[in-house]
C-alpha cells in the first residue's frame, strides 16, 4: 500500500507545485507587438497629429442639429507615404454621428487655400464617410463633394471640411445636406 501512496502523493505534490507557480507570471507590454501603420515595406509609420478646437455642425442622416464641439477626435498622418485619416465624433440631442476623412495625402502637406474632392472620383483614394445613429434609424454614406479649406495661422493651420451628401448606400436622399467640421492642426 505504501508503494502506491508514495508515487501518487509525489505526483499530486508536483502538480500542485506547478499550478502554484503559474500564478507568478510576468506580463509583457501589450503594445510591444503591435504592427506599425502605413508604409510600403514598413518604410513609414502613421503618427498621431495634434488637433485642437474640433467642431461638428450639420445634419447626418436622421440625426439633426450637430452644432458644437466634437465629442472626440482621432487623427493619424503618414507624411512619408502620403496618407491621413481624421475621425470627428459628435453628439446632438437626437443621436450620435461622425465624419471620417481619409486623404491620399498627408494632412500636413495640404496647401493653403481650397482642395476639392469628389466622392465618386475613383481616381483618388480620398473620401469622406458620414455615419449617424439614434434609437430610430442608422445612416451611412459617402459625401459626393468635399471642400477642404486650409488657412495658415502662424505655425499652425485652421482646417475646415465641408461635405455635401445627397445619397446614402440605399440611393438618393430627398434633399442634400451639408456637414461641416473644423479644427486646428497644431504643428
Amino acid at each position: 500500500m505504501h508503494r502506491f501512496l508514495l508515487p501518487t502523493f509525489t505526483a499530486l505534490a508536483c502538480t500542485l507545485g506547478t499550478v502554484g507557480c503559474m500564478q507568478n507570471v510576468d506580463y509583457v507590454d501589450p503594445t510591444q507587438n503591435q504592427p506599425t501603420w502605413g508604409g510600403i515595406g514598413g518604410g513609414s509609420e502613421m503618427q498621431g497629429v495634434n488637433l485642437q478646437d474640433a467642431t461638428l455642425r450639420g445634419d447626418i442622416g436622421p440625426v439633426r442639429q450637430f452644432d458644437g464641439p466634437a465629442q472626440s477626435v482621432e487623427a493619424y498622418d503618414d507624411a512619408a507615404y502620403g496618407s491621413s485619416t481624421i475621425t470627428i465624433y459628435g453628439n446632438s440631442t437626437l443621436g450620435t454621428g461622425f465624419m471620417m476623412v481619409t486623404l491620399d495625402r498627408s494632412l500636413t502637406s495640404l496647401p493653403p487655400g481650397e482642395t476639392r474632392i469628389l466622392g465618386n472620383d475613383f481616381g483618388t483614394s480620398s473620401y469622406v464617410q458620414l455615419c449617424s445613429d439614434n434609437s430610430d434609424a442608422h445612416f451611412d454614406g459617402v459625401a459626393q463633394e468635399v471642400v477642404i479649406e486650409v488657412t495658415p495661422r502662424g505655425p499652425d493651420r485652421d482646417i475646415t471640411i465641408e461635405a455635401t451628401i445627397s445619397e446614402d448606400y440605399e440611393g438618393p436622399m430627398a434633399a442634400p445636406t451639408v456637414v461641416n467640421a473644423a479644427f486646428t492642426l497644431v504643428q
